[in-house]
């Protein structure tokens, strides 16, 4: 993982939520109980996927107020930087995603540094500054 990684996400806010997104898919997928049988031809999301290895997600739906062909772009990004994997299921789902272990590594630094950055406390005004900005309120 590249040092800049992390900044990239934090200057593209929307990279992460869309990150993140897939990341609350395969959290709640592993938490969800396995599909009745019917269902196991429903598509990438299938309790028969999820029994052999991480779970594959239809494209998110734009968040309120986003545009389609941003959140394409987006993916575009994500998937050049090797942080969302695609794959083409056939032509009756068409592509899945996941995020990658290299995207969750650096959404996670993202946030470490998103964090450490509202809890650095930021540099005291210089005393020499403010004497001479009361003697102009005098």
């Amino acid at each position: 993982m590249m040092l800049e990684d992390p900044q990239l996400l934090v200057e593209h806010p929307e990279w992460a939520i869309v990150l993140q997104s897939y990341v609350e898919l395969a959290d709640q997928a592993t938490e969800a109980p396995e599909l009745p049988e019917e269902q196991d031809s429903q598509g990438p999301e299938t309790a028969e996927s999820a029994s052999t290895g991480p779970r594959w997600f239809s494209r998110i739906e734009p968040p309120e107020n986003w545009d389609p062909e941003e959140l394409a772009r987006i993916h575009g990004q994500l998937i050049a930087h090797g942080w969302l994997q695609f794959n083409l299921e056939d032509g009756k789902f068409g592509l899945s995603y996941r995020i990658s272990s290299q995207g969750r590594k650096v959404l996670s630094a993202a946030e470490t540094a998103l964090a450490n950055a509202e809890e650095t406390p930021e540099p005291a005004a210089d005393s020499a500054t403010d004497a001479a900005d009361e003697s102009l309120a005098a």
